[in-house]
């Protein structure tokens, strides 16, 4: 007790994913954890210009108490006077925020500090942790070039490096630039992406110009640039923490989630030497193995067959090259050593592997998942003992956490469950109707009794997935193994929710009403280039999407299956654009569009029942913890899933969650499973993916086309595993599930995890 833990990470302001979900929904709500620091700091670089993080939320901060950009005049330097502050963390806010505010003056960018409020789950204690958050926008040059030479001397990173070789913005054709694109080059082209004008650092937002763009490269230069300030306020804050609590230090912990996290460290290093906190570094993903799985590795500079990896591998290739050298106890440098053009600096050019390398210098490096902790330990393989698996919590809706054990209180969670199952198969067949009430529908009569069976015949399966459709998540694997398994079992009928592409991609209420009035979202999907809804990176996905919703519903004489594709990420009325009132003389629902009712004249006025005041997040009469415990299958396919928390969020309900074996989170369940007796365990199916290309024969080049076939073989046998797991009794899963809910919960990992680790 007594100690100030600091985190380095690029979601300090807000959840944005994995990171954000390990901390705020994590160790901060852990009471273990509270009673081991007595301050908890999140720091990150933070880009103020986005829309989707507005100054008044920012990402979900609870309090803002300081920005530099909005409070620098009332906080001149500590000696005079000037208006109290409200209650915060800091012991003298006014120096905290004067010193802050002195700061910026002298360096420039922008720092905010803020302070975020959490319960925690075992004792339902408040507390609050503080929040520092840094820009590099407006920094002084001389500051970044300071810092930048300090990193190339002490760490052999140099940045300059990599802006001269891969640079970051290149017009599209020629020198000729537009205004606004003058703007950041002065009528020249961008070599590193930043932009210095009068002796201050200026980013473009590659969004936002019509440029050939390197983002990974744009995306390095801000978070190391903005190191420097980020530190300098960090410490600040700190100081003024630790001025409350007797005998407490600088900061005694520092935590580096990720690569983003390695420009705060050097930071630290750098300007306080004498500063020896203990170092940890969270391996969230091995960034090359990410990379080379995903087949971005060499940014499209040298052909992946030069390393030994077939073009469209995925996982099934990258992992039997690994597996093989281990077998051979050879390295990853060594194994790569020999490549043409690497050297013996295998990947030197992709500064992700290069800062991720920097781990080798931390105390311990924790990884969540089994698959990340051998990545990481092939790569690194100094680390030895250093290397720890700390896998992540698996988490709890939040009405089934703490659970007391007595056979009353599962009754009411099983009962809770179970209506959650009812009221999502309602809230479809509502989808359906919604659609079928559509003026240019020509499918109304087919909706109208889908929406029928939805609600009268209980054998009708509804199965849910969490993922964006990036190469990662393995998106074509869905309706693959969706369509094996109906092909399989001729009685079964099957709706698969498929909710993809988080924020910051959201679109307005407005044009999410648009879509659904013009030609029926999400029933039916049309690329953005045509004024619809698709991205580009999700026209790929969506095709086979396309072809499997016309097979087995839109051309099928008894629908048995259909894939709603929700490409925007939300399980409400504002988000989904449905329904926004409800003509009760008529029994029926009436989209945004629509003022009267076309049947007897009502308009607005006759609210539903389950859509009055204060649901305004539900979609009719479901919430999206309906989504999460209501569902029958949660599907995770991914080819790179470091741990996969969203995933296993309906396992503790009772879900089958199927699961692709590069989850790191399958053996942390199966583990657990041996830990308590538990068989099995028969909520959770595994696609052998990775394993079944070990049969293949020795030497196959595993190309698109190998990968494919291993897909095919592998979803079948999935697809009779599954139906094995749903011919179990619900209650039976939900029972096995919630007696591995100790060994799976944050409580666990931070007592047997976490802080042993430290």
């Amino acid at each position: 007790m007594g100690q100030i833990i600091l985190h380095s990470t690029h979601e300090a302001a807000g959840k944005i994913a994995g990171i954000g979900a390990v901390l705020y929904g994590g160790l901060l709500v852990e009471d273990l954890y509270h009673q081991e620091f007595e301050r908890t700091i999140l720091a990150g670089a933070y880009d103020f210009r986005e829309p989707a993080r507005r100054a008044e939320s920012w990402g979900g901060m609870g309090v803002l108490h300081f920005d530099s950009q909005r409070d620098s005049a009332r906080f001149p330097p500590p000696s005079s006077e000037h208006q109290a502050v409200g209650p915060t963390l800091l012991t003298d806010p006014r120096q905290t925020f004067g010193q802050l505010a002195s700061l910026v003056a002298e360096w420039g960018g922008r720092v905010a500090y803020g302070e975020r409020r959490f319960i925690t789950r075992q004792r339902g204690e408040p507390h609050r942790v503080a929040v520092v958050l840094a820009s590099p926008h407006g920094l002084k040059e001389t500051v970044i070039q300071r810092f930048l030479a300090a990193v190339n001397r002490e760490y052999e990173f140099n940045l300059a490096w990599y802006e001269r070789r891969f640079p970051a913005i290149v017009p599209e054709t020629g020198p000729s630039l537009s205004d606004d694109e003058r703007v950041f080059s002065g009528g020249k082209p961008i070599g590193g992406g930043v932009v210095f004008n009068r002796g201050r650092a200026f980013y473009p937002d590659p969004q936002g110009l019509p440029y050939k763009c390197n983002p990974y490269l744009l995306e390095v230069q801000f978070y190391t640039h903005a190191a420097p300030l980020l530190w300098a306020a960090t410490r600040i804050v700190a100081s003024g923490l630790a001025q409350g609590v007797a005998g407490m230090g600088c900061v005694d912990t520092f935590v580096a989630h990720d690569w983003l996290g390695i420009p705060l460290w050097w930071a630290m290093r750098l300007a306080s030497p004498n500063l020896v906190p203990r170092t940890i570094y969270m391996a969230h993903e091995c960034r090359i193995a990410r990379l080379m799985v995903e087949g971005k590795v060499l940014d499209a500079r040298q052909p992946l067959a030069e390393l030994g990896l077939e073009l469209g591998g995925f996982d099934v290739g990258f992992y039997q090259i690994m597996e093989r050298a281990g077998q051979e106890a050879m390295s990853f440098d060594t194994r790569f050593s020999t490549c043409p053009g690497l050297g013996n600096h295998p990947f030197r050019h992709v500064p992700y592997h290069r800062i991720n390398c920097e781990a080798d210098r931390f105390g311990r490096v924790m990884a969540v998942g089994n698959r990340v902790r051998d990545e990481t330990g092939w790569v690194l393989p100094n680390l030895g003992s250093r290397l720890r698996l700390c896998p992540n919590g698996v988490p709890m809706p939040l009405e089934l956490d703490n659970p007391d054990g007595s056979p009353d209180r599962e009754n009411q969670v099983f009962a809770r469950v179970q209506l959650a199952r009812k009221e999502l198969a309602r809230a479809v067949a509502r989808m359906a109707v919604a659609e079928s009430l559509r003026p240019a529908c020509g499918e109304a009569a087919r909706l109208a009794r889908f929406a029928r069976r939805l609600e009268q015949e209980p054998d009708c399966e509804l199965w849910t997935s969490v993922s964006r459709t990036e190469v990662s998540k393995a998106p074509w694997r869905l309706p693959l193994l969706l369509r094996s398994y109906l092909d399989a079992h001729q009685k079964a009928r099957v709706v698969l929710i498929w909710l993809a592409n988080p924020a910051p991609d959201l679109p307005s209420a407005q044009q999410v009403g648009r879509w659904r009035k013009d030609y029926g979202w999400p029933f039916h999907h049309v690329s953005r280039s045509a004024g619809g809804d698709l991205l580009p990176r999700d026209e790929e996905a969506y095709q086979p999407i396309e072809q499997f919703n016309r097979e087995y519903f839109w051309q099928h004489d008894d629908p048995r299956g259909l894939i709603l594709f929700v490409n925007q990420f939300g399980w409400s009325r504002s988000r989904l654009g449905f329904v926004q009132w409800f003509c009760a003389r008529c029994d029926r629902w009436l989209d945004i569009g629509q003022v009267n009712c076309p049947s007897c004249g009502g308009s607005e006025g006759h609210p539903a029942p389950d859509l009055v005041a204060g649901k305004e997040d539900d979609l009719f009469g479901s919430s999206f913890f309906t989504l999460r415990t209501g569902t029958h299958v949660e599907l995770g396919l991914s080819t790179y899933e470091p741990f996969g928390i969203a995933a296993l969020e309906p396992y503790f309900a009772g879900s089958v969650c199927v699961l692709s074996d590069a989850f790191g989170a399958v053996e942390t369940v199966l583990s657990a499973a041996r830990s308590t007796g538990v068989s099995g365990p028969s909520s959770l199916v595994v696609a052998h993916f990775i394993e079944r290309a070990r049969d293949l024969p020795a030497g196959t080049p595993i190309g698109a086309a190998v990968r494919a076939q291993v897909e095919r073989e592998t979803s079948l046998q999935c697809a009779r595993e599954l139906h094995q797991a749903l011919s179990r009794p619900h209650r039976a899963r939900f029972d096995e599930a919630r007696r591995l809910a100790p060994v799976l919960s944050w409580e666990h990992v931070v007592k047997t995890g976490f802080l042993p680790n430290l």
